[in-house]
Parts: structure tokens; sequence; C-alpha cells
């Protein structure tokens, strides 16, 4: 090999190598997400699952299977239209009717406005709103008109340059439901803080893990105690190329508490197991 080639070898190397080291931090820690959004006139398309298993008794399985278009407007908004499908097989779980079904479950708006760019500041910190109209619940699969909004404030930070990264996340999300057997309005809400870690051990593959607190209310303010439930789990973050990615996490519900209910997990309105598969491909 011919000096010159050598160095086209090793210029290819470090450009690849460069490349991967231009992190997106939005997706790289499972459930909680960092505060990229992309930049100006970027478009992603996105698949996602999100997934809960277990309850106290028979069998439960619920996935929300989301395709998402993104598109970035300015360095500071972005934009993305959603719909997902639900599937739901559910037998035997105590005051949940026993369901098999897929089909369309809702669309919405997602909107995300970035206050602060981790890359010019001290930390990311990004502020989210997801609008969304079902035609189920999303916990039983049984027919519903549910309008839902996801308010959420994520913070991120790169602790170790291009290898340790970390976030925190606040989340409140208010619904209203109305069953359409009954026709009564349903009111609830769920608040969620989380904290992640997610470390690079090869080039392009970050592995973490993350914790979350859960509490779910019976109105759509901060009132009227339900239960909470603590998840904790491993996360991956694998960057194929600059433009596609895939996100695993899976965490498990090690502690709750149901209102008026002795049992040490909460089960009643939350899973025993959490899912999250994503993959995404930028243009």
């Amino acid at each position: 090999m011919g000096m010159a080639e050598f160095g086209e070898v090793r210029a290819e190397e470090r450009s690849k190598s460069e490349a991967f080291s231009s992190v997106d931090s939005e997706h790289m820690f499972g459930f909680t997400v960092g505060s990229d959004i992309g930049s100006a006139g970027e478009i992603e398309i996105e698949g996602e699952q999100d997934s809960g298993f277990g309850k106290r008794g028979g069998r439960y399985y619920a996935a929300m299977n989301s395709l998402q278009l993104k598109y970035t407007a300015t360095d500071s908004f972005r934009i993305a239209p959603h719909v997902e499908l639900g599937h739901h097989a559910i037998s035997a779980v105590p005051g949940i009717p026993d369901i098999n079904n897929l089909g369309l479950a809702s669309g919405g708006v997602e909107f995300k406005y970035r206050f602060l760019n981790r890359a010019d500041a001290p930390f990311g910190l990004t502020f989210g709103l997801d609008t969304s109209l079902g035609r189920i619940d999303t916990g039983t699969g049984q027919r519903a008109r549910d309008y839902a909004l996801d308010f959420s404030l994520a913070l991120d930070r790169e602790l170790i340059a291009d290898r340790l990264f970390g976030a925190l996340n606040f989340v409140y999300a208010p619904s209203w439901a109305r069953d359409d057997t009954t026709r009564k309005w349903e009111r609830a809400s769920v608040t969620e803080v989380s904290a992640a870690l997610s470390n690079r051990i090869f080039n392009g593959v970050f592995l973490g893990g993350e914790i979350r607190y859960l509490r779910a209310y019976e109105t759509a303010g901060l009132s009227g105690f339900a239960g909470d439930a603590v998840f904790v789990g491993p996360t991956l973050y694998v960057m194929f190329s600059p433009r596609a990615n895939m996100t695993l996490a899976w965490d498990v519900q090690v502690a709750g508490r149901a209102h008026n209910e002795r049992d040490r997990l909460d089960l009643t309105n939350f899973e025993r197991h959490q899912v999250r598969l994503r993959f995404g491909f930028g243009f």
C-alpha cells in the first residue's frame, strides 16, 4: 500500500470516528430522553414499540406501535406528527375484560422547543408537548374516546467527553377518556421523574441504565392518589450510521403500591415489565 492510499484509509477512519462521536442524545437513555432535537432542516422517520406485560394474575400484554415523522424547523423547534397501532392480548386479569386485538389506537402531534443547547451551555434543556387523540384505552384495549397531553422537561449533560452522558426527565401527563359503552368520562394523570446514564463501550455503541419513579392519580390534576411505582432497567443505544440508530430498554418494577392495596407492587396502574424498542432513520 502506497503512502497516498494509506493516508486515504486513515482519513476515512477518522471521518467515521468523527461521525460517530457526534452523538444525538435524544434516544440514548431508554425511556428517559435527552435534550437534542436535531439541526434545522433535518427529517427523521422513527418507529417505536412501547410494551408492558405482567399483572397480578392472568395474562397481560399491551403494546403501542408508533410511527413518527420528525421535522426540525429551526435549531430550537421541532414538530412531529405520529400515529399508533395498539396490540392487546389480555385474559383472566382481574378487573380487565379479556381481549385480543390489533388496530388503530391513536394519532397526534409532538412539539419540542430547546431552550439550551448542551453544545454551548453547561447542560441541554428541552421542553416537550405531545398531544394525542385516541380511539381505545391504552391500558385495556377497550373502545374509548381518549384525549391526552404529555408535558415534559428534559435535561442532559456530557459528563465525560465523548464517553459518559447523563439525563434527567420530568413529565406530567393528564388524560380525559369517555367509555363508548357507559358514555361516562374518566380523568386521570401520571407524573414521572427519571434519571439515566449512558456510557460508550464501543464506537457507536452505548450501554447504560435508568431509574424512573411514576405516580398515578384519579384526576387530571395532582389529586386523588391512585398508586406509584419505581422502575429500574438497562438501556442499549446503537448508532448503525450517523443517520440510523436503535434504542432498546427493559425496565422492571421493583417497588410500588396501589392505593388501598397491601401488595408491595402497583400492578393495578402499571405493569411488571416495560420494554421500549425504537429505530430511527434520518434524511
